[in-house]
């Protein structure tokens, strides 16, 4: 199960995703960062997000949809980040997460965590670099 954190200054939201995650994972996981969100109180409608995924392992598509609907489902408090930023993913991981990014403009996919969280805190609103900049981080 992922790790979450929350750096009440920043307001940012942290995920660490480990090993494989299934359904119930992803579920769980919203969950879980809809209870850190609050958090945040008030000042949680302005949060980003910024997850790590170097230990992560590729999903089954059933998960990737479940993820895809927790993005894109309003109701999911937590996904409504104002930037959601991924770092560290595998090349097959990061194939899955760039198809998940094409879903809002906001979330983008990183190499490395410093790169990810210079967008996070980068006030000019641009999108990230494109699969085609990407270069998979070495684990």
């Amino acid at each position: 199960m992922p790790n979450t954190a929350v750096d009440r200054l920043g307001l940012i939201l942290f995920a660490r995703v480990t090993g494989y995650m299934d359904v119930n994972q992803v579920l769980r996981l919203s969950t879980r960062l809809d209870i850190r969100l609050s958090e945040l109180g008030e000042s949680g409608a302005h949060h980003t997000r910024l997850i790590d995924l170097t230990e992560a392992k590729v999903a089954s598509p059933n998960t990737i949809a479940a993820l895809g609907r927790e993005i894109v489902d309003p109701r999911r408090r937590s996904l409504q980040a104002k930037r959601v930023a991924f770092f560290g993913a595998s090349p097959l991981v990061a194939l899955q997460i760039n198809r998940l990014c094409m879903l809002k403009p906001d979330m983008a996919l990183f190499a490395d965590r410093r790169a990810a969280y210079s967008w996070l805190r980068s006030s000019d609103g641009g999108k990230a670099m494109s699969l085609t900049h990407f270069e998979p981080s070495r684990h």
